[in-house]
């Protein structure tokens, strides 16, 4: 269990204050089913240009957000952590007791024109394994509508538009202590690398209640993604990986005996193996702003018998479904469902993975 305490500051300053008993439970490696109700400042509103780091300040040439998270960790689990080449598929494990310094970091957003926006996101971790991790940098493109539908586009390196939780800053998860087991593998393992294009249908150019969207993209450097998934299985923690991060393997029997011979020691979750470009692609609807449905499809094509700088290819594709309930101005139900496979070396490791959650929200002023 834990405590959580998380200060924004910028043009205002926020404080979150979170108590959460026990951790959230999943079974492993394939089930997750956690129940939080947390008390928190009312979370934002998704942004307009699906930026959740900073919103769209046409008056502001340079915008520039920190945060600082503290939690009070209790931890009585005598396995190491993952990031220590343990077995607990935790962030924190024996020996991490007491107050911690969870991350430290801050995203900017540089304004060009109306049109055209740079975003980059730096977080530091203390522990373990001390990092300063860029996790995302990327321009962000929307020009005026010419019609109906608005279109937008990212360029870089970004998080994919699938977690219902982390809608805070820095992709931090605004309602638990820890995400469940999806979005701590998205955050860990997932990164667009490349350009997304979104067309979106706002109902209220049609004095409708329903919005639409539609998205797509092609990326690279993501060739690795799903070997930690298949070494170590799912994992509930709040770290996401850097451009630039690598990560112990458990010293697993097919790792620790050398028969994977070119395999290094660390696993590097973006690399490009193969030269061939993944897609992931997605549809998104919402009545009157309460109720949203959205189906995302990812495949990263790659080769799995392919290997560069001592990481092999991971053929990983999987579909993914969420809704969302606003019920009241401060109340939501979130859920995400997704299912999928990893493959390497041909088929000399396949791994089907599935995972579900639902969360009740509930928000309300400190």
């Amino acid at each position: 269990m834990g405590i959580k305490l998380q200060v924004s500051f910028g043009r205002s300053t926020k404080r979150r204050l979170m108590y959460v008993l026990p951790r959230q439970c999943f079974l492993p490696p394939l089930f997750i089913l956690p129940l939080v109700l947390a008390t928190t400042m009312p979370a934002s509103a998704q942004s307009e240009n699906y930026n959740n780091d900073l919103p769209d300040k046409s008056n502001q040439r340079l915008s520039v957000q920190a945060l600082v998270d503290l939690q009070w960790v209790n931890n009585r689990d005598a396995q190491g952590s993952w990031l220590k080449r343990g077995a607990q598929a935790t962030r924190y494990a024996d020996g991490d007791n007491g107050l911690q310094l969870a991350q430290a970091g801050v995203a900017a957003q540089y304004r060009i024109n109306p049109a055209w926006h740079i975003n980059s996101s730096l977080i530091y971790y203390p522990s373990p394994e001390a990092e300063f991790a860029l996790t995302e940098a990327f321009a962000h493109y929307k020009p005026a509508p010419k019609g109906l539908w608005v279109q937008q586009f990212r360029l870089g390196a970004f998080h994919l538009p699938i977690s219902l939780e982390n809608d805070g800053l820095l992709w931090s998860a605004e309602h638990t202590l820890t995400p469940s087991v999806i979005n701590s593998w998205v955050g860990e393992e997932l990164r667009g690398m490349g350009a997304e294009w979104r067309w979106q249908l706002p109902g209220k150019h049609r004095q409708s209640s329903w919005d639409f969207d539609i998205y797509a993209a092609l990326y690279g450097f993501n060739d690795t993604a799903g070997a930690m998934l298949a070494w170590r299985g799912w994992a509930g923690h709040d770290r996401l990986s850097g451009l630039a991060s690598d990560y112990p393997i458990t010293p697993i029997p097919i790792i620790a005996t050398g028969e994977l011979i070119e395999q290094e020691a660390r696993y590097k979750p973006y690399v490009e193996v193969d030269e061939r470009p993944g897609f992931y692609l997605g549809a998104n609807t919402q009545f009157s702003k309460t109720l949203q449905l959205e189906y995302f499809y990812y495949d990263n094509q790659a080769q799995t018998e392919a290997i560069e700088d001592g990481q092999y290819g991971w053929r990983t594709r999987f579909h993914h479904i969420a809704s969302q309930w606003d019920i009241t101005s401060n109340t939501q139900l979130k859920a995400q469902w997704i299912e999928g496979d990893t493959a390497m070396g041909g088929l000399a490791v396949l791994a089907g993975f599935r995972a579900k959650y639902l969360l009740l929200a509930r928000s309300a002023g400190l």
